[in-house]
């Protein structure tokens, strides 16, 4: 005679318990939790492990009522199965204990102390290194230079470089920063005589440290602002007079002063990969420059009309604008 329904369900609802508290990390479903700061829901706590997604704040659980390796075993309002971080846990009854058989003092002995709080962020388990390698274009303003060569060309340049950041906390992260920026330009002047052909190089090296600041931490996708500080240890401008005999290189050359802020939108494509866009600005300056060696050809850094005998006319390299840059990211 089979069984009414009403009773079939009590059955398979019986069933699923005695599955649950037959689970080697131990029983699910005796204690109830929440997520007091956004954290991870791990697939495993042995290495490697793998972040199965990241749990919201305020999110409801059910977890072990054993504690293993400073995790608990819980289950997800849509079933799934994981472990999260005790420090990551608020319990909605008194917090079970550390393990099945807890330690009672001898009488009279002193109770110990608990650790003392840091007061330091939880930061989530897993990747805390991200390695982004990113190239694009940087446009900039030189217009002392620009006028003093009879130029309209120094605006724009390509860039690469990278970034390696290393998580803080959830939000914050430190960030070291280095990229070289190239310019070649191939032009002449007409107000020597005869005119002059020239190739210019404009080359940069800046490197930047700072911090950077998430607004958006999705499990995948990531929106962070930075300020980085830095300098330039290397800014150079070549002028090569081609149509000269040598020496005919001469070349203002000096340090600058570095001070970005910018914003990067990522996408993570897995626990390991992902891709960015960057948009920013950017402050780089040089002080006033001369050369510091005459060539021939050099009468274009010098006042106008005045031969090869006149004084040089300092310039300052003057590459701050904006920063669009496209990449890709490592996360270990």
């Amino acid at each position: 005679m089979p069984l009414p329904r009403r009773h079939r369900l009590r059955l398979a609802a019986f069933l699923c318990s005695l599955t649950l508290l037959c689970l080697p990390d131990a029983a699910l479903a005796v204690r109830k939790a929440r997520v007091r700061a956004a954290t991870p829901l791990l697939r495993r706590i042995e290495a490697p492990q793998e972040v199965l997604r990241n749990l919201a704040a305020g999110t409801a659980l059910q977890t072990s009522d054993q504690m293993k390796s400073g995790y608990y075993k819980v289950l997800t309002p849509d079933g799934t199965l994981g472990y999260v971080s005790a420090g990551a846990l608020a319990f909605e009854a008194a917090r079970p204990p550390a393990g099945p058989n807890p330690v009672v003092p001898p009488q009279g002995a002193a109770t110990p102390k608990s650790p003392a709080k840091t007061g330091r962020s939880h930061v989530p388990s897993g990747p805390r290194f991200a390695l982004r390698l990113f190239g694009g274009f940087v446009t900039y303003s030189a217009q002392e230079l620009n006028t003093q060569l009879g130029l309209e060309d120094f605006k724009s340049a390509l860039g690469a470089g990278a970034e390696i950041a290393y998580s803080l906390s959830p939000t914050l992260a430190a960030v070291i920063r280095g990229e070289y920026l190239s310019r070649a330009i191939l032009a002449s002047d007409p107000s020597q005589t005869p005119a002059v052909d020239y190739e210019f190089r404009l080359n940069a090296l800046p490197l930047a440290a700072g911090v950077e600041y998430s607004l958006m931490n999705d499990p995948d996708f990531q929106l962070r602002t930075g300020l980085l500080l830095g300098a330039s240890p290397a800014t150079k401008l070549s002028a090569i007079a081609t149509t000269l005999p040598a020496p005919n290189e001469t070349a203002i050359s000096g340090k600058a002063l570095q001070a970005i802020i910018k914003a990067d939108l990522g996408w993570k494509i897995s626990s390991s990969l992902g891709l960015f866009a960057q948009l920013g600005f950017r402050y780089l300056k040089t002080a006033q420059l001369v050369p510091a060696a005459g060539a021939t050809g050099d009468q274009i850094f010098r006042v106008a009309g005045g031969g090869s005998t006149a004084p040089y006319v300092p310039v300052a390299i003057d590459l701050s604008g904006m920063i669009a840059t496209l990449g890709a990211s490592i996360h270990f």
